[in-house]
């Protein structure tokens, strides 16, 4: 009956329990299903010929029907790598010089879309849509013109293995796990066993009480997100994972997220 009376009498924790849930429903109902829409796809059109054209007309055809993408054109492909490295866009599409010139020779023409692989779900669908247009143009049956191009699929990084993608998110949650255990948790741990009252009659003031428990968690988390990193790097396999400059990048960082964790932690348990 207490701890009813509690719930009903605390808003906040009432209004977490209820939303939370609904906030973690949405996220992941939508992060994990439904169909990608309104990308944003540069066309960088290097040829200006008529099957060129005919390209930019069918991207023009998905844009405004399945409106999977919408067109941007650019006049050069470096401004519009730029766009892609900045956001602007998620993909660009090219069309080379010589595409009209294969096209009518049918000497296998090329398509290239270089593409923002950050984020695979998004990728995988622009790849999937493209693909459609390149094969569209392939059953054109005009007789000068027929032959199927071939898309060339260009990501814009280097493949990065899962493993090493893993890394830092595992580094991350032991350093916040090693916060929360060596500071906040034990403290709440020895007020409900009561140990709290024999830390009191210490001549020690309630500040430096918590900040005993935070800076023993600190010290624990940076050295068990320093072995974790370290020992990670060698099962990732990522290069040179003992070369000094990186070791000390790496140990400032450590030192820097733990601090962060830790003076969030702080001001909770000082409120």
């Amino acid at each position: 009956e207490r701890e009813l009376r509690r719930f009903r009498r605390s808003p906040v924790l009432i209004a977490m329990s209820l939303m939370f849930p609904l906030v973690q429903l949405v996220i992941l109902g939508y992060a994990f299903g439904g169909n990608v829409k309104n990308l944003t796809v540069a066309v960088v059109d290097q040829d200006g010929g008529v099957p060129a054209v005919k390209v930019r007309e069918l991207a023009g055809a998905i844009a405004a029907n399945a409106r999977t993408f919408s067109t941007v054109s650019y006049a050069d492909e470096g401004s519009a790598l730029d766009a892609l490295r900045a956001g602007r866009v998620n993909g660009v599409l090219t069309i080379p010089p010589d595409y009209s010139r294969r096209v009518v020779s049918g000497r296998e023409p090329r398509l290239a879309i270089i593409q923002d692989n950050t984020d695979n779900f998004v990728a995988a669908t622009m790849t999937a849509s493209v693909s459609g247009l390149v094969t569209s143009l392939g059953e054109r049956k005009d007789e000068r013109t027929f032959t199927s191009p071939r898309l060339d699929v260009v990501e814009l990084y280097p493949y990065v293995p899962y493993v090493q993608y893993l890394l830092p998110g595992s580094v991350v949650m032991s350093i916040f796990m090693m916060v929360m255990i060596g500071g906040g948790i034990i403290f709440i741990d020895d007020k409900a066993r009561g140990l709290h009252e024999g830390y009191l009659v210490t001549p020690i003031r309630r500040l430096e009480l918590i900040a005993g428990f935070n800076i023993s968690g600190t010290i624990k988390a940076v050295l068990a997100g320093f072995v974790l990193m370290t020992l990670g790097s060698l099962i990732a396999g990522v290069p040179d994972p003992f070369e000094p400059m990186r070791l000390l990048r790496l140990f400032v960082v450590i030192v820097v997220t733990a601090l962060a964790l830790v003076s969030m932690m702080f001001l909770i348990m000082v409120r």
